[in-house]
């Protein structure tokens, strides 16, 4: 059986990886080697930058499972929130550095390629947080 914190590791995981794909093409297309090497900083600065949110993603998966609805609806209403949490991230950044970033094309990329990285990882992950679900709510009953 897995944990939450287990599911959680493992959709952050898969965030990261399907982000730094997507923006480590774009940086590589638009720079060339330049962005490769860019590419190489941002999968070491974004796996320590965003371990913290290790945490928030247990709560939110534990939160979710609470919820008495089907697993299929559980599984997107995960990705929903993800996604949400995701948005504000960005929202606040831009906030906090001025709000001219909203009209700054990368700062829109990094976004996207955050929400699509989470969508995807949400998605690749629902047959465990399916599981998950189950066993949770079996857990209640007895």
């Amino acid at each position: 059986m897995r944990s939450a914190f287990s599911i959680s590791v493992i959709i952050w995981a898969k965030t990261l990886l399907f982000y730094d794909l997507a923006m480590g093409t774009y940086l590589f297309r638009q720079e060339g080697f330049e962005g490769s090497i860019a590419f190489v900083l941002i999968i070491m600065g974004s796996f320590i930058v965003t371990s913290p949110l290790l945490l928030v993603i247990k709560i939110v998966v534990k939160l979710v499972a609470g919820i008495s609805y089907s697993a299929r609806a559980r599984v997107v209403f995960l990705a929903f929130l993800l996604m949400f949490l995701v948005f504000l991230f960005y929202v606040v950044v831009a906030w906090a550095l001025g709000n001219s970033l909203f009209y700054d094309e990368q700062f829109q990329l990094t976004g996207l390629f955050s929400i699509a990285a989470v969508l995807l990882a949400t998605w690749t992950t629902r047959d465990l947080l399916k599981a998950f679900n189950t066993i949770y709510h079996e857990s209640d009953l007895v």
